[in-house]
C-alpha cells in the first residue's frame, strides 16, 4: 500500500491547477474532446477525494460541481466569460486546499 504524505499531494494539486486551466483554450479553440476532458478530470478528481479526502474534502467538492456545471454551458458560445470566471474560481479553491497543507 502506497503512502500518500503531504508533499505528493501538494504536486498533485500543482498539476491539477494546470488540467483545470486547460480547459479554458479548449473551449475557445472550441475543441470537440472538451466535454470528455472535463468529465475525466471529474472522474479523477472524485478518486483523489474517495482516496485522499482528509483534507479539503468540501473544497474538492466545489471544484468537482463546478467542473460539471460547466459541462452544461459549454455548448454554446458566447460563455466565455462564465467559463473563465469559474476556472479561475476553480483555481483559487485548489489554491486554498493547498494553502490548508501549508497550515496556513
Amino acid at each position: 500500500m502506497t503512502i500518500i504524505d503531504d508533499r505528493m499531494v501538494k504536486r498533485y494539486l500543482q498539476g491539477t491547477i494546470d488540467k483545470v486551466f486547460k480547459i479554458l483554450p479548449l473551449y475557445e479553440e472550441e475543441n470537440q474532446t472538451l466535454k470528455d476532458y472535463i468529465n475525466s478530470l471529474i472522474i479523477e478528481l472524485k478518486g483523489f477525494v474517495s482516496v485522499y479526502g482528509s483534507v479539503g474534502v468540501e473544497e474538492y467538492m466545489s471544484v468537482i460541481s463546478t467542473l460539471q456545471g460547466l459541462q452544461n454551458i459549454i455548448d454554446k458560445k458566447g460563455n466565455q466569460p462564465t467559463v473563465k470566471r469559474e476556472i479561475f474560481k476553480s483555481i483559487e479553491t485548489i489554491n486554498k486546499i493547498y494553502n490548508m497543507l501549508e497550515g496556513g
